[in-house]
């Protein structure tokens, strides 16, 4: 399964996507491809929302994402890449 396209918004002080956003990504689509009861996800450190917007993507019946952060500059941008994507009827809660 190929990595869908995104659209992502960089800012300055805002995590870019690196090895292990990518890393991590590899081994949560093998979790999730094994556990078709999982409808909800929770990112802690979302920065500018990769994770989220990709599984959200990749994995229709999740329907549910909470996505947060301590900085507000990132939980900002992680809305505009969800609004970007067109995710935001997914149930998205971005939260610090």
């Amino acid at each position: 399964m190929g990595i869908p396209k995104a659209k992502i918004i960089v800012t300055e002080g805002v995590n870019k996507t690196d090895y292990y956003s990518d890393t991590l990504l590899e081994y949560l689509t093998v979790f999730l491809g094994k556990t078709p009861k999982i409808h909800s996800l929770l990112e802690i450190g979302t920065g500018r929302g990769y994770l989220s917007i990709i599984l959200a993507k990749i994995y229709r019946r999740i329907n549910k994402i909470i996505a947060t952060d301590i900085d507000d500059k990132a939980v900002n941008l992680a809305r505009k890449n969800i609004a970007i994507n067109n995710l935001q009827k997914k149930d998205f809660g971005q939260k610090r």
